[in-house]
């Protein structure tokens, strides 16, 4: 599989359907989305719950296949990698905020963070001081050494968020980041992934239903009922930050 770093079509999204079966029906969480995502953007799939932002993101990271369609993930398609290449992948190249946080209880903020980069082959020193440099630009040092279940929230969302960072990952999948902050820390996480897409030129993806994200989007991308009903490109309109 091609996994060059220089590829700008980071995601392709070839006429995409996603059936789930419930009650003896097909139901189509996704339906005929096409979409491309490139480098140095910071992209929001804005809709409310059950339009099918998720499930979006979930077949873009590999963790679900389509029921039709094809997805790449930069530049391979999806359904071809093996098991071993996929998480290869994730390791490497992507970064996730889940809703739920997955932090591990067992282990301190600081080792949350630091557990990503044991697949990526950096050096322990060098490792440790990334983690620590995140930490800070987070506003969250002081929580190094607390356990996730001591922590508000918010503080868990911005460990997620600094997890997601840490191996400078191509793609962050970010699902409803705001959605446990207060307005004012909200915009900070928001133009953290913004600055983080354009000056490494990486590419963020944010689901949510928030409508405050849109004016840190370069592209919104409306989903209503599985189906993309509107794109609008900001950067182009000199509307994004």
């Amino acid at each position: 599989m091609n996994e060059s770093l220089s590829h700008p079509r980071v995601v392709q999204l070839e006429n995409v359907t996603k059936l789930f079966k419930a009650d003896g029906q097909n139901t189509a969480a996704v339906h005929s989305v096409t979409l491309e995502v490139r480098l140095g953007e910071l992209v929001v799939f804005l809709g409310p719950s059950g339009s099918g932002k998720t499930t979006l993101l979930t077949l873009i990271s590999g963790l679900l296949q389509p029921t039709t369609g094809k997805v790449f993930l930069f530049g391979g398609d999806v359904c071809q990698y093996s098991n071993e290449e996929l998480q290869r992948v994730r390791a490497r190249r992507l970064g996730f905020v889940f809703q739920t946080f997955h932090l591990i209880d067992a282990l301190t903020v600081f080792e949350n963070v630091l557990l990503v980069l044991r697949f990526t082959g950096l050096a322990k020193v060098t490792a440790r001081r990334r983690v620590k440099d995140l930490l800070y630009q987070l506003d969250i040092p002081e929580l190094a050494e607390k356990f996730p279940y001591h922590l508000s929230q918010g503080q868990k969302q911005r460990v997620a968020v600094a997890r997601a960072m840490a191996n400078e990952a191509d793609l962050i999948l970010a699902d409803e980041p705001t959605s446990s902050l207060e307005s004012s820390q909200g915009f900070e996480i928001i133009r953290l992934l913004h600055s983080y897409a354009r000056e490494k030129n990486k590419c963020v993806i944010v689901a949510s239903h928030d409508l405050r994200l849109v004016e840190f989007a370069d592209r919104i991308v409306r989903l209503q009922d599985g189906v993309i009903r509107e794109t609008t490109e900001q950067r182009l309109l000199g509307i994004g930050p």
